[in-house]
């Protein structure tokens, strides 16, 4: 096997490696460190939004070799509790996964070890999907004796998709089988993950970065139930937020298509349990639906999609009765990509 020591660099000897969803590539001596917000965005998030960024969800490692052969050197720290999985993809065949150490440390994770050739080597990508739920630094790559590597392109779609713990993919098996993930390889997207588990409120600054942002094509918003849940703002409290934060991005990017995804089920909903507002869930999706509402007629390029189309029930949830499960996630991601490519096409 070979040892390819990873380093971030434009010049001559940069490595034909795209840290996709990466907006921050900081080198430490624990290897690149890579964060989906860079920091001085970070330091003007709320503190729990700004930890949530520096998670992984969605960050993959991409390039094209001939090898059959693939392990990574990384260091990886988890304090949430989810699954510190990685997967391997080869186009869009999920070919390989494995569990990194719980808490944290440094680990060399073997992910392939073939004696034959692997059909689609050195034709198609490879495709290193990192746990969702921690902060990882990618210290080495091992390849195979010989495997070179090789530059790969991006899709023609970019997919910002911003939103809480479901959308971050809180409680998947692997970051391979999250929605969003799911959602993009269905309909062979980028999907830029901005996903904040716990802190996904709607807040001013974090719609400031996505208007920032020029490497999108369309945004999907799935926010609310944080609100809701961790009670930081009335129903009408949130709609003057949401409309807000809609104004932030329109206002730099005017014709780029949004999809407004409403709050799935959760188990509050069984008794139909105000929080100490006296607001239901279902009152943070009239305000979502209010708000959409009222900027449709002069906005046709914003759309709203009812989140109990995509999970109404406990079915499809996970024992917590809040996140999806497996089942839940495909639910979801076939119901998004129906309304994202209907939005793209408008």
């Amino acid at each position: 096997m070979q040892k390819i020591v990873l380093s971030h660099s434009s010049g001559p000897r940069a490595l034909p490696i795209l840290y996709h969803n990466a907006d921050e590539i900081a080198p430490s001596r624990r290897g690149l460190a890579l964060y989906r917000v860079p920091r001085d965005w970070r330091e003007r998030f709320p503190p729990q939004a700004a930890a949530r960024a520096m998670q992984a969800a969605g960050v993959e490692l991409r390039f094209c070799a001939d090898t059959r052969y693939l392990a990574l050197d990384l260091f990886t720290e988890n304090t949430f509790g989810y699954p510190p999985a990685l997967a391997v993809y080869l186009g869009r065949r999920n070919v390989a996964w494995a569990m990194l150490p719980l808490k944290q440390g440094r680990a060399k994770a073997v992910l392939l070890n073939w004696q034959q050739p692997i059909p689609g080597a050195g034709e198609e990508t490879w495709r290193i999907v990192l746990p969702y739920g921690a902060t990882v630094a990618v210290k080495a790559l091992y390849l195979s004796d010989g495997a070179e590597l090789l530059p790969v392109a991006g899709r023609p779609v970019r997919w910002l998709a911003h939103g809480d713990s479901i959308t971050q993919g809180a409680h998947a098996l692997h970051p391979g089988l999250t929605y969003t993930h799911l959602v993009a390889d269905q309909l062979g997207w980028d999907a830029l993950n901005l996903g904040f588990g716990g802190s996904a409120w709607g807040d001013a600054v974090v719609a400031e970065y996505i208007a920032s942002r020029q490497d999108w094509d369309i945004l999907s918003i799935a926010i609310g139930t944080n609100t809701y849940g961790a009670e930081r703002a009335s129903a009408d409290e949130f709609a003057a937020c949401y409309d807000r934060f809609l104004a932030i991005i329109r206002q730099a990017h005017p014709t780029r298509p949004i999809l407004c995804i409403t709050p799935i089920w959760r188990k509050e909903e069984a008794q139909q349990t105000p929080n100490r507002f006296g607001d239901t869930l279902d009152a943070y999706r009239q305000a979502i639906r209010r708000v959409v509402a009222a900027r449709q007629p002069g906005d046709p390029r914003l759309q709203l999609l009812d989140g109990l189309e995509l999970i109404g029930s406990a079915e499809g949830l996970t024992a917590d009765r809040i996140h999806p499960d497996a089942h839940g996630m495909v639910a979801m991601a076939e119901g998004v990509a129906v309304a994202l490519r209907r939005l793209w096409n408008t």
